[in-house]
């Protein structure tokens, strides 16, 4: 039988925090406070580590904060 191990975080899209890497692909324009763009190295540095995602949902600043209750 298959064993799988599973993993969750949470990733940081705000620019403040999580710079927007330099790519060809991504545009070089002034990008919103929240840019999906700061995924792209959190995302290669858990590939790195050989996890793999499956689902990503969005979730803003209060939303978090009302789930720890």
């Amino acid at each position: 039988m298959e064993t799988r191990e599973y993993f969750t975080t949470t990733l940081i899209t705000n620019t403040e925090r999580v710079a927007v890497p330099i790519s060809d692909e991504i545009p070089n324009v002034a990008h919103p406070k929240y840019s999906v763009h700061t995924l792209i190295p959190q995302l290669n540095e858990l590939g790195n580590r050989g996890w793999e995602l499956i689902s990503i949902e969005p979730v803003q600043e209060g939303d978090r904060a009302r789930t720890r209750r």
